[in-house]
């Protein structure tokens, strides 16, 4: 954690402040790092109410809550335009024309790293079964015929 504060500014929304460095600068819900374009864009633009925004951020007041919608009802465009670069066509879109050459080499593959598993720091060697369930073998495998016994959806 840094030791150098950051500057604090109030917004006229008791519970909404905008930090240097947190967020971008964005407005936040203050105590938390949550954004207001978060809860506007995730929760409540899906049709999400005040008391099921509540149940998802159990730590949460309804006064933030409230706070943060008003914010974004007295913002639209600023808060609109956060929710814009956050989203994921924006930052898809620079790189969907990129040209081939743009890359050294291919594009790195995400599926080429090494799977790990809480199983590996326990000296037990995980791996991915046909189902793509992920299974540790610890030596002692039970027959099919055992398996089947336990019935469907028990392994």
């Amino acid at each position: 954690m840094s030791t150098k504060s950051r500057v604090v500014h109030r917004t006229p929304y008791l519970h909404i402040v905008k930090i240097d460095g947190v967020c971008g600068g964005q407005a936040v819900i203050e105590g938390t790092r949550i954004a207001v374009w978060h809860i506007v864009g995730y929760y409540y633009k899906v049709g999400m109410s005040v008391e099921d925004i509540l149940a998802e951020w159990n730590y949460l007041k309804p006064a933030q809550v409230f706070s943060a919608l008003a914010y974004y009802h007295d913002n639209k465009q600023e808060i609109d335009e956060v929710r814009e670069q956050n989203s994921y066509e924006h930052w898809k879109e620079p790189h969907a024309h990129a040209p081939a050459s743009h890359y050294s080499t291919s594009p790195p593959n995400p599926l080429s790293r090494p799977l790990k598993s809480h199983g590996q720091e326990r000296g037990r060697r995980a791996c991915i079964t046909p189902l793509s369930r992920l299974c540790t073998l610890s030596g002692a495998k039970r027959s099919r015929k055992a398996n089947r016994e336990r019935g469907p959806g028990v392994r």
